[in-house]
């Protein structure tokens, strides 16, 4: 949704995470006692990853659901959030489990990026990933910030969380709901509630919270109701019947409603039923942008050379843009995956968007026609340098990379030999001078990488350089 995306986390972000948990104005707030390390961290979060988290209770270790996210800003990686089933988890607060509502995430997140931060990124990240994620599974979200955390409170308020410290909704035992807000309730108060299954429980919930905190000296009530139940009954389409629709609203109003905010009501006509201002958001204004807009394209080929690593790490890197991805698989490089990594041909190529037969010599990525960013050979071997070199275009990569060179469009290779012949370094040198990015991964030792991902990603974070892709996983050279 515009310049926020969220990316599932995976082992890649980890060393991001080491980082982040480091830095003063994360640490201030998220596990001030514990001194971060890449095993603590893999020990955690490795979790995480596989969707699941660890816990013990009474001796007993108990893995529950757990959905953990990297946020991106323009691409870039710069913060953390997490969500989960509030009932699967030990609170830490004083509150009993049966006290929360039926369906009730947690939800905990922080921006690493110190740069990001006091801008309004945070706020619309949250109110982002609340709509992509969130709602469309729970119909209430608690979070549990520090007292004294003012600025994370001011955060929550903006994007429509109301301070409640506790809110118990519960039955009594003949089935009838109670709801108790144990509070102080602000002027202004935002009460976010889906009326999605279970339609009456929900509605009857909605009406309650309003009622408590009207009583409690609320004086403007705004319901965000995401799915508006009830909303398809606008007219009466058989003898004797209810407009219920119109019933619900009248309700909602009488129960204290200043102001509804709700996403595509059944029909435009509803919105003159309501007597208090209503916002109906229309989803096509978010998705057809999206549609619409011509999505950038990379072409990627991994041949038979030593590091298929690299075009991996490359196609899980993008896979996380807003980009396009065609690859390539030379028929060497299938012995090279198959003896150095413990993936399979089908699971590499799932990475990307298409796959070419490397044979296809009539691909529509051999046209100059095709539009595309450019091309990484990753890695390349000397017997690919030398054919793009020559121009002896004999299969479909070295047929693309010559289209990127006489199209004028970005072309690196990530050449892998040593030691390099003369015919090696004179055919680097040719290709250098037409503009074709030489790119041998070469690690960067002053960074201090403790893991093969550290060093894999900083030569794949310089050849995405080029092409103006930031990945943010790599600590830049900051001087001495």
């Amino acid at each position: 949704m515009g310049d926020i995306a969220f990316a599932p986390l995976n082992e890649s972000h980890l060393s991001l995470l080491l980082y982040w948990l480091e830095t003063p104005h994360v640490k201030l707030w998220w596990d001030q006692d514990i001194k971060w390390t890449a095993e603590l961290i893999q020990d955690k979060y490795a979790h995480y990853i596989n969707g699941y988290k660890k816990f013990t209770i009474k001796e007993k270790t108990i893995e529950k659901p757990i959905h953990a996210f990297i946020i991106l800003f323009k691409k870039m990686p710069i913060g953390y959030i997490q969500y989960y089933n509030k009932r699967d988890f030990p609170p830490e607060q004083e509150y009993d489990i049966s006290e929360l509502p039926a369906s009730c995430a947690g939800l905990d997140w922080y921006i690493g990026e110190v740069e990001f931060t006091a801008k309004g990124i945070g706020t619309k990240a949250l109110g982002t990933f609340l709509k992509e994620h969130v709602f469309s599974l729970f119909n209430h979200v608690l979070v549990d910030p520090d007292t004294t955390n003012t600025k994370a409170i001011h955060v929550y308020k903006k994007a429509g969380f109301t301070v409640i410290k506790k809110t118990k909704i519960g039955n009594f035992s003949d089935g009838e709901l109670r709801v108790e807000v144990q509070d102080n309730i602000e002027e202004n108060v935002i009460i976010v509630q889906s009326m999605s299954h279970p339609v009456n429980d929900h509605l009857m919930e909605l009406l309650l919270l309003v009622d408590t905190v009207k009583r409690d000296g609320a004086k403007n009530i705004t319901a965000l109701i995401p799915y508006f139940g009830y909303s398809r009954q606008d007219r009466c389409t058989y003898k004797y019947g209810p407009i219920s629709a119109s019933l619900v609203i009248k309700i909602l109003e009488a129960a204290g409603v200043t102001k509804v905010v709700t996403l595509d009501l059944h029909s435009k006509q509803l919105e003159g039923v309501f007597n208090v201002p209503i916002i109906n958001l229309d989803p096509a204004n978010t998705f057809i942008p999206n549609m619409t807009k011509e999505v950038k394209k990379i072409i990627i080929s991994i041949t038979g050379a030593s590091g298929a690593i690299y075009g991996i790490r490359l196609l899980e890197i993008l896979k996380e843009y807003d980009l396009e991805t065609h690859l390539i698989i030379s028929k060497s490089a299938n012995l090279s995956i198959a003896t150095e990594t413990s993936l399979s041909i089908n699971e590499i190529k799932n990475l990307a968007d298409y796959v070419y037969n490397p044979s296809d010599i009539g691909a529509k990525i051999s046209s100059g026609s095709f539009k595309v960013m450019g091309m990484i050979i990753a890695p390349c071997s000397m017997k690919t340098l030398s054919a793009i070199a020559s121009g002896f275009e004999n299969d479909l990569t070295i047929r693309a990379a010559g289209v990127m060179i006489k199209e004028q469009k970005k072309l690196a290779l990530m050449t892998r030999e040593t030691p390099l012949s003369p015919i090696h370094l004179e055919n680097m040198l040719k290709l250098s001078r037409i503009g074709v990015a030489i790119c041998p991964p070469v690690p960067a030792f002053y960074n201090k990488p403790t893991t093969l991902d550290d060093i894999v990603n900083h030569s794949i974070t310089r050849v995405l350089d080029l092409f103006d892709i930031e990945t943010n996983l790599i600590k830049r050279w900051q001087g001495v």
